[in-house]
């Protein structure tokens, strides 16, 4: 038993120091703006982890954004998600449409989509089309000059 204790922990430390290591290097690309890192970035501040990383909601929220804002179909369907449940983000429910209409355009997370469409009136559902149609032009645009 004395000789597992240590080993333990020597297991335990490398463990960790590996994932302060690339926790670094994950925040580093994202403020470099690889979209991948900052959705990466996101999960890890949505989920927590252990005692490295507290979960903080808010952070994930921008990080998300931050992707989202990029194109990155993952990072749309979660910040439309923390939008309809006020995750991080003050609730909003058009919002929560406009970023699951663009995640659902790519494949990512339709049901959110429609179940949000559903608790908004025809004015506010039109607002939002209109409002995602206007992002999804930006966010091609932005891609197209990054090329």
């Amino acid at each position: 038993m004395k000789k597992i204790l240590p080993i333990m922990l020597i297991v335990l430390f490398t463990a960790t120091s590996a994932f302060c290591g690339q926790f670094e290097d994950v925040v580093k690309m994202a403020e470099q703006g690889d979209a991948a890192a900052q959705y990466k970035l996101g999960e890890i501040y949505a989920k927590g982890y252990e005692d490295d990383v507290p979960q903080d909601y808010k952070k994930a929220a921008y990080w998300y954004k931050k992707a989202a804002e990029q194109g990155y179909a993952d990072a749309q369907h979660n910040l439309g998600f923390m939008y309809a449940e006020g995750q991080g983000v003050t609730q909003d429910l058009k919002l929560a449409y406009v970023w699951s209409s663009l995640a659902a355009a790519q494949g990512k997370g339709t049901n959110n989509r429609d179940v949000v469409a559903k608790m908004l009136t025809p004015q506010q559902l039109s607002e939002a089309q209109d409002q995602a149609a206007t992002l999804q032009s930006q966010i091609e645009s932005q891609t197209e000059t990054t090329e």
